[in-house]
């Protein structure tokens, strides 16, 4: 029997380009290579359009955000609020994936039928406490703590209505703790292959969405806390480097490369010695991890960034800004053996294998025996 499925999306989910589409992309290709076909609805407020997902999808349907506000539902839920997706989506009698909490205003007011399962790239009301905490614009600051709270409460009667579908083994525990019914199912990626080249670099560096404030606030710690005490050459690359961030980095004399293409970024991963990627909350797994550990050298993080995420054991761990500068000096005279590439393989075929995963997903969305 020929299995279909219903794909809500909270972005345009191409190009995969950062941590928060990268798990929707890979799910509808790899779902598509198996057979499956694919109805994908799509927000769209900025990426625009986009041709390839058309060769994926029988049917692709993009809708606009709206500015609607509520004092009882999350803004980034009730703005994806869309009467012509409702009556689209009921227009199919088989099954809906919801990628993201985002997505679910539709499902939270019982207006879906048959089968509903929701994805979850994090605790969303413990992420935007994270935000709160770490942000320093007041406007900013205040709507985190807003968002959060309403969060609280909103995840929590969905908790009781929904199937959720965790990509964390610590947010499955978080949602079946409160009553309910949740799988896990680990970060879907383009594949579990390892590229890591062994030998030595000699640079340490930090990558990611630099126009994200966490990520910018890391950049600044590592740039005025520790690498304003070696003398190591260390580089930051990513999207939309603030004038706050150039000017930290050029002070320090820190080059930071401003949008790199995807090139030029792949040759900083591949040939760096180590990747520094620690993270100021403990929600989410970060991609950029990921791709560090199939592309590059050694990595090094903190715990909040690896969460019971099935890492632990291929990245370097420190609790201190000693231990983090004690580690990196230790680190620079260590190259990468065969052996640690060994070690990421056989983790990697066990918990990120595309192909093992994409069965998993299947079996629970179209019931199918495990």
């Amino acid at each position: 029997m020929e299995n279909r499925l219903q794909i809500v999306s909270l972005d345009v989910p191409y190009p995969p380009d950062y941590g928060g589409v990268v798990d929707i992309f890979y799910t509808i290709k790899h779902l598509h290579d198996a057979g499956v076909k694919i109805i994908l609805h799509c927000f769209e407020y900025g990426r625009g359009k986009q041709p390839e997902l058309e060769t994926l999808c029988e049917r692709v349907y993009y809708y606009p955000r709206k500015k609607i506000f509520s004092f009882s539902i999350p803004y980034f839920v009730i703005s994806r609020k869309n009467n012509l997706l409702r009556d689209r989506l009921r227009q199919h009698d088989i099954p809906v994936l919801l990628e993201g909490i985002h997505c679910s205003y539709h499902f939270f007011k019982d207006e879906l039928p048959g089968t509903t399962w929701i994805r979850m790239s994090n605790v969303e009301y413990e992420y935007y406490f994270e935000l709160f905490k770490n942000e320093r614009n007041i406007f900013y600051k205040l709507y985190y703590l807003w968002e959060s709270r309403l969060l609280k409460r909103y995840e929590q009667s969905v908790i009781q209505k929904g199937k959720f579908l965790a990509v964390s083994h610590h947010d499955e525990k978080i949602y079946k703790s409160k009553g309910g019914q949740c799988s896990y199912l680990s970060l879907m990626i383009q594949s579990a292959i390892i590229n890591s080249k062994p030998g030595s670099g000699n640079y340490c560096l930090y990558h990611g969405n630099l126009s994200v404030p966490e990520n910018e606030q890391v950049a600044i710690f590592l740039i005025q806390k520790i690498f304003s005490k070696l003398n190591i050459s260390f580089i930051i690359a990513g999207r939309s480097p603030s004038k706050k961030l150039l000017k930290t980095g050029k002070k320090n004399s820190i080059s930071i490369i401003s949008d790199p293409d995807e090139t030029e970024m792949n040759f900083l991963i591949s040939n760096a010695h180590i990747h520094i990627l620690p993270s100021f909350n403990s929600t989410g797994t970060k991609i950029k991890i990921i791709y560090a550990l199939q592309f590059g050298r050694h990595v090094i993080t903190n715990k909040n960034a690896i969460q019971e995420s099935g890492l632990d054991s291929l990245c370097h761990i420190y609790e201190s800004d000693d231990q983090l500068i004690d580690l990196i000096q230790q680190l620079m005279t260590l190259p990468l053996g065969d052996e640690e590439i060994s070690k990421r393989k056989k983790i990697f075929y066990e918990e990120f294998n595309p192909a093992k995963n994409t069965r998993h997903l299947m079996d629970i969305l179209f019931n199918q025996p495990q």
